[in-house]
């Protein structure tokens, strides 16, 4: 299980209120979208971690946490990474992400790793664009 999106930010690990409604709805229609498609997974949340998970848990859960422990170092003040194996939750995975740097949680400095190809990210980008959560636009451009 080589394949692995990362997420940075330069300045500090995220605080519990900046995981906003709107984030969490983003999120939860995201989710939605994904079952609506094929791809099982799930959406759970709490005050401090919203976590989108393979429901077949063939594969690591996204997840948000602010409390302390995260990783730090690298150059960055957080540090986080999910291993999709390339699976089709790494859609999930990557519109997740987007979603993150829609709300300024995330820097735009996110990237992955593995056997990632443009067929790959199509397969994100054509995810966002059907949960229209307002990322399509942004994840269209990355591939230009």
């Amino acid at each position: 299980m080589g394949y692995t999106n990362y997420w940075t930010s330069k300045t500090s690990s995220p605080k519990p209120e900046i995981l906003t409604a709107e984030f969490r709805a983003d999120l939860m229609k995201l989710v939605e979208t994904a079952n609506k498609n094929g791809i099982k997974c799930r959406y759970s949340d709490d005050h401090y971690c919203v976590t989108v998970a393979d429901e077949e848990n063939r594969c690591e859960s996204f997840y948000l946490n602010t409390e302390e422990g995260n990783y730090y170092g690298m150059g960055f003040t957080w540090f986080d990474f999910c291993k999709t194996n390339a699976l089709p939750f790494d859609a999930v995975v990557k519109c997740a992400i987007e979603i993150a740097v829609k709300h300024g949680i995330f820097e735009d400095d996110w990237s992955f790793d593995g056997d990632w190809s443009d067929k790959e990210y199509v397969k994100a980008v054509d995810l966002a664009k059907k949960a229209d959560v307002g990322i399509y636009g942004a994840m269209a451009g990355r591939m230009l």
